[in-house]
């Protein structure tokens, strides 16, 4: 529940607190090589959002304060973003100054028509799909929470309006705001 505590503080959805299972399945001491711990921070994004990184010690393997600095930088990238949640998940993968530069110079805001590099494409979708194979193998997942109450101004990743994307060959009909 700490997850969800820190992530109802800063107002953001409560899907994203299962981000970590797409980027490191809760593992605390993940390393992609470039990324590191459970929120799979790298080194500049890490700092940037308040934790030490050092030959010695390293606060992205301490998943209480990578939760903290993740909280904020996804809050960041909301307001980033305009709280459009496949834009900031986009800009978390991808990084938010790539993401903005594939906006401007295509002129779009719609994730589903930006061109962008195939593991960023590919992380909004494989990110809703999760979400909706958790919430049909666990239906009872989100009414078991305390945020039933959450206000109604921070709202959902994942609604009713479904969307068909195609990803590797495969269609998946998502659902999405």
């Amino acid at each position: 529940h700490y997850i969800h505590r820190g992530f109802y503080k800063y107002r953001l959805p409560p899907e994203l607190a299962h981000l970590p299972i797409l980027e490191s399945c809760f593992d605390t001491r993940a390393n992609s090589g470039s990324a590191l711990g459970m929120w799979q921070f790298t080194k500049a994004t890490a700092t940037d959002y308040g934790l030490r990184v050092g030959w010695f010690s390293d606060d992205r393997l301490n998943w209480r304060k990578a939760t903290h600095s993740a909280a904020r930088y996804l809050n960041e990238l909301g307001r980033r973003f305009n709280y459009d949640w496949r834009l900031a998940l986009a800009g978390y993968n991808g990084g938010p100054n790539y993401l903005e530069k594939r906006m401007k110079k295509q002129r779009s805001r719609n994730f589903w028509q930006l061109k962008l590099r195939k593991e960023t494409k590919e992380y909004v979708p494989k990110f809703l799909a999760m979400l909706k194979v958790g919430r049909e193998r666990y239906p009872d997942l989100l009414e078991n929470y305390w945020w039933h109450s959450i206000p109604e101004d921070v709202g959902f990743l994942t609604e009713i309006t479904p969307y068909n994307h195609r990803v590797n060959g495969l269609m998946f009909s998502l659902i999405y705001i």
